[in-house]
């Protein structure tokens, strides 16, 4: 055993489903040299490597770090630079140079966690949890990935009417999330990420956009939907382990847009981001729907298992 352990860093600033994304990179790195080595990160995000059992420490941007390290990765513009392939991919390329088959990532929740959750749910049944991504409008960057409000009425009209379960509706102060049912609840900023990892798992599924939340949900063991606008599902399909993501295309020549943007650069949309209206309605609650009654194709099944 090492007298003195090397101090590794590992940045990736931002956003939370990339930064989520290094745990499996962290864990590589921590197994293959047997615990012998200290592994800090620098985060906007440090609270997704709370109880990781393989980071010493995670620091915010701002803090000013005394520590000198061994060695340093600095993940960010990673992916970026490298949009041929999958994030996670992309980071084990640059850290390691070639790829192992254990890419899923990790949240650790605690017993505090764990008992909030149960107390949060303790008079409601079945149900699914639900994120509506509605932020920066104003972006045109940002903008592809709000799915239009009224595919999201009509989806969950339609689960509401093929089905008993309540609606657990997830995110920040600015995602959508409706009413006029007492099947619909608000659970906006009511969870950390470990809390909302925990609620995944004892939901009947997931349903939501590409975005930080999907990702969390992805470190749970339930069955998924998620909706696709310029990011190229090969590229963000979540890996899993024993567990499934059914992904959603929207129903455009151009959906996956995202490769074509240098890194630094900004989508430069011809067509007003249509690729946020072009989903069916009918067609996601659908697949809700094979979750929640079990009916999941076999062949699908397996093969989203894992991204297998």
């Amino acid at each position: 055993m090492l007298k003195v352990k090397p101090k590794i860093l590992f940045k990736r600033s931002f956003a939370l489903g990339d930064v989520l994304m290094i745990t499996p990179i962290i864990r590589r790195f921590y197994t293959e040299r047997l615990g012998e080595c200290e592994i800090f990160v620098k985060s906007f995000y440090p609270e997704i490597f709370k109880e990781n059992p393989y980071v010493k420490k995670a620091f915010s941007l701002e803090e000013v770090i005394e520590h000198t390290f061994d060695i340093s990765y600095n993940l960010d513009w990673v992916y970026e630079k490298n949009n041929d392939r999958h994030v996670i991919d992309a980071y084990e390329d640059y850290v390691f140079g070639f790829r192992s088959l254990d890419r899923y990532c990790e949240l650790y929740e605690n017993s505090s966690d764990v008992n909030y959750i149960n107390s949060l749910i303790a008079n409601i049944e079945d149900f699914i949890v639900l994120h509506m991504r509605c932020i920066n409008n104003g972006d045109p960057d940002q903008a592809a990935k709000n799915i239009d409000e009224e595919i999201w009425q009509k989806t969950i009209i339609n689960i509401l009417n093929n089905s008993n379960v309540k609606i657990l509706q997830i995110g920040g102060p600015n995602d959508l999330c409706f009413g006029g049912s007492d099947r619909l609840l608000d659970m906006r900023q009511k969870l950390t990420s470990q809390q909302l990892k925990k609620l995944c798992s004892v939901s009947k599924c997931f349903l939501g956009t590409d975005s930080g939340p999907a990702h969390i949900a992805a470190t749970s063991s339930v069955g998924m939907v998620v909706l696709y606008t310029v990011a190229k599902v090969e590229n963000f399909l979540p890996f899993r382990k024993d567990a499934f993501t059914i992904p959603i295309k929207a129903n455009i020549e151009c959906q996956g847009c995202l490769v074509n943007v240098s890194p630094g650069g900004r989508l430069n949309c011809q067509r007003d981001v249509q690729c946020r209206k072009s989903f069916s309605p009918e067609m996601i609650s659908s697949k809700v729907l094979e979750i929640l009654h079990q009916s999941v194709a076999a062949h699908e099944r397996q093969f989203l298992v894992g991204q297998g």
